[in-house]
């Protein structure tokens, strides 16, 4: 069972609702550790004091800014609990939106808030206020020594919370490099005809459980055959691009229906 991360408030208007809040979230991904090639021992890493030349203990560590070079103030959880904001322990939906208004490159993370007995009601109504409107909201908490954009949203028959990057946060894309020119080049009607083409043939409803981590797989049959003492088998390469770009939208076209054929026979007349 999950463990709740904390219990905060979240509030619309003068309705207050106690919740829970639970990681919607928890990356899968097959861990390294690191060797030492020559013997084979695990490396250990110590937090290490150059002051006093020698280990530091965890009890013994505290937080730190640095206000000038090589001059810290020490920060106590007791003078972080001081902070003056409202939003420590309630979030306070100021406004509601539309969820296509929210670029997706501001998702951070996601929580699920759950009520608790006092609170269902209240929260339901939240729940059917939003999937009725068609908006979501937008508000503050403070979370992980910082005040959190999130917004709150329908997420099936539950809630979502999501924690979202502040504007100055996101990194805008005309800052990085890109070619010399590439505002200017101008699509061919033929190319985009057929592109438009391929993307209709490759569209259809999306659904998350058709996926997998194949590298993770491939990674854990890998690590297997180490194991075992079996000899490691090499994948074919793949083949090369096709650099006439009406030659890969036909060529992609005709895989396209080949793949889709077998789907077609299957489908009743």
């Amino acid at each position: 069972m999950s463990r709740a991360l904390g219990e905060i408030a979240i509030s619309f208007g003068l309705v207050n609702i106690l919740v829970k809040i639970f990681a919607a979230t928890g990356e899968k991904s097959i861990r390294f550790h690191q060797i030492h090639t020559s013997c084979g021992s695990r490396i250990k890493e110590q937090r290490w004091c150059p002051k006093d030349s020698r280990p530091v203990e965890r009890d013994e560590i505290g937080r730190g800014y640095e206000y000038t070079k090589d001059k810290y103030v020490l920060l106590s959880e007791e003078d972080l609990s001081k902070i003056p904001l409202e939003t420590t322990r309630n979030i306070e939906c100021s406004q509601f939106a539309q969820l296509s208004e929210i670029d997706p490159v501001f998702y951070k993370q996601t929580y699920y808030p759950a009520p608790g007995k006092a609170g269902e009601k209240a929260f339901r109504l939240l729940l059917e206020a939003l999937n009725t409107s068609g908006r979501v909201g937008i508000g503050k908490f403070s979370l992980r020594e910082k005040e959190q954009l999130v917004l709150l949203r329908p997420f099936g028959r539950d809630l979502a919370l999501e924690i979202l990057f502040y504007p100055d946060e996101i990194r805008l894309s005309n800052k990085i490099t890109k070619p010399d020119g590439l505002e200017k080049i101008q699509t061919n009607p033929k190319e985009l005809a057929l592109a438009l083409q391929l993307v209709e043939s490759q569209s259809e409803p999306f659904h998350p459980e058709q996926y997998q981590d194949r590298y993770r797989a491939a990674l854990e049959l890998l690590i297997e055959q180490k194991i075992q003492g079996q000899e490691v088998v090499i994948p074919p390469s793949p083949q090369p691009h096709i650099h006439d770009l009406m030659a890969a939208l036909q060529k992609s076209l005709e895989e396209t229906r080949i793949r889709n054929e077998p789907e077609k026979q299957k489908t009743p007349t």
